[in-house]
Protein backbone atom coordinates (compact mmCIF):
# COMPACT_ATOMS: atom_id res chain seq x y z
CA UNK A 1 0.00 0.00 0.00
CA UNK A 2 1.31 3.45 -0.88
CA UNK A 3 2.00 6.34 1.45
CA UNK A 4 -1.41 7.85 0.70
CA UNK A 5 -2.98 5.41 3.16
CA UNK A 6 -1.52 7.49 5.98
CA UNK A 7 -3.85 10.37 5.11
CA UNK A 8 -7.08 8.46 5.61
CA UNK A 9 -9.48 6.59 3.41
CA UNK A 10 -9.67 6.51 -0.36
CA UNK A 11 -12.42 9.11 -0.61
CA UNK A 12 -13.52 8.09 -4.11
CA UNK A 13 -13.90 4.47 -3.03
CA UNK A 14 -15.80 5.53 0.09
CA UNK A 15 -18.16 7.68 -1.97
CA UNK A 16 -18.78 4.90 -4.50
CA UNK A 17 -19.38 2.34 -1.76
CA UNK A 18 -21.96 4.59 -0.08
CA UNK A 19 -23.50 5.37 -3.49
CA UNK A 20 -24.08 1.67 -4.09
CA UNK A 21 -25.57 1.18 -0.60
CA UNK A 22 -27.96 4.12 -0.90
CA UNK A 23 -28.93 3.14 -4.45
CA UNK A 24 -29.51 -0.43 -3.28
CA UNK A 25 -31.85 0.73 -0.51
CA UNK A 26 -33.64 3.15 -2.82
CA UNK A 27 -34.26 0.40 -5.36
CA UNK A 28 -35.40 -2.02 -2.63
CA UNK A 29 -37.93 0.47 -1.28
CA UNK A 30 -39.16 1.42 -4.77
CA UNK A 31 -39.53 -2.20 -5.88
CA UNK A 32 -40.55 -3.99 -2.66
CA UNK A 33 -41.53 -1.27 -0.19
CA UNK A 34 -38.82 -2.32 2.28
CA UNK A 35 -35.13 -1.55 2.86
CA UNK A 36 -32.61 -3.97 1.36
CA UNK A 37 -31.80 -5.60 4.72
CA UNK A 38 -35.45 -6.69 5.10
CA UNK A 39 -35.69 -8.39 1.70
CA UNK A 40 -35.59 -12.12 1.07
CA UNK A 41 -32.40 -13.46 -0.50
CA UNK A 42 -34.15 -13.70 -3.89
CA UNK A 43 -35.35 -10.10 -3.63
CA UNK A 44 -31.85 -8.99 -2.57
CA UNK A 45 -30.40 -10.70 -5.65
CA UNK A 46 -32.84 -8.86 -7.90
CA UNK A 47 -32.14 -5.51 -6.20
CA UNK A 48 -28.36 -6.06 -6.34
CA UNK A 49 -28.52 -6.87 -10.06
CA UNK A 50 -30.53 -3.69 -10.63
CA UNK A 51 -27.90 -1.64 -8.73
CA UNK A 52 -25.15 -3.01 -10.97
CA UNK A 53 -27.18 -2.20 -14.08
CA UNK A 54 -28.15 1.30 -12.93
CA UNK A 55 -24.65 2.33 -11.84
CA UNK A 56 -23.04 1.10 -15.07
CA UNK A 57 -25.56 2.83 -17.34
CA UNK A 58 -24.35 5.94 -19.12
CA UNK A 59 -27.15 8.50 -18.83
CA UNK A 60 -25.17 11.45 -20.15
CA UNK A 61 -26.93 13.26 -22.98
CA UNK A 62 -24.25 14.99 -25.08
CA UNK A 63 -26.68 17.13 -27.07
CA UNK A 64 -27.92 18.90 -23.94
CA UNK A 65 -24.77 18.26 -21.87
CA UNK A 66 -27.05 16.79 -19.20
CA UNK A 67 -26.39 13.90 -16.85
CA UNK A 68 -29.59 12.27 -15.66
CA UNK A 69 -29.36 10.96 -12.11
CA UNK A 70 -31.36 8.06 -10.74
CA UNK A 71 -33.38 8.46 -7.53
CA UNK A 72 -30.66 6.47 -5.72
CA UNK A 73 -27.93 8.80 -6.98
CA UNK A 74 -29.93 11.84 -5.94
CA UNK A 75 -30.45 10.35 -2.46
CA UNK A 76 -26.76 9.41 -2.19
CA UNK A 77 -25.66 12.90 -3.21
CA UNK A 78 -27.95 14.45 -0.61
CA UNK A 79 -26.85 12.23 2.25
CA UNK A 80 -23.17 12.26 1.34
CA UNK A 81 -23.02 16.03 0.88
CA UNK A 82 -23.90 16.35 4.54
CA UNK A 83 -21.66 13.47 5.67
CA UNK A 84 -18.57 14.69 3.81
CA UNK A 85 -19.13 18.32 4.74
CA UNK A 86 -19.17 17.34 8.41
CA UNK A 87 -16.17 15.06 7.92
CA UNK A 88 -13.99 17.83 6.48
CA UNK A 89 -15.21 20.81 8.50
CA UNK A 90 -15.41 19.52 12.07
CA UNK A 91 -12.43 19.69 14.35
CA UNK A 92 -10.47 16.42 14.30
CA UNK A 93 -13.11 14.65 12.19
CA UNK A 94 -10.76 13.72 9.34
CA UNK A 95 -7.83 11.58 10.53
CA UNK A 96 -4.52 12.63 9.01
CA UNK A 97 -5.78 16.06 7.92
CA UNK A 98 -5.64 19.37 9.79
CA UNK A 99 -8.66 20.35 11.90
CA UNK A 100 -11.32 22.16 9.87
CA UNK A 101 -9.56 21.15 6.64
CA UNK A 102 -12.29 22.81 4.57
CA UNK A 103 -12.98 26.24 5.98
CA UNK A 104 -15.96 27.11 3.81
CA UNK A 105 -18.67 24.39 3.97
CA UNK A 106 -20.17 25.66 0.70
CA UNK A 107 -17.01 24.62 -1.18
CA UNK A 108 -17.68 20.96 -0.36
CA UNK A 109 -20.99 21.04 -2.23
CA UNK A 110 -19.44 21.25 -5.70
Amino acid sequence: MGSRAYLGPDYSAEYLHRLSEVTRDTIAVEKYGRPFAQLSSDEQSVASAEVRRVLKENRYQPASQTLLLTPGEVAAYGSQSTEWSEYFTKKDAAPGLPANYIKNPRSSRR
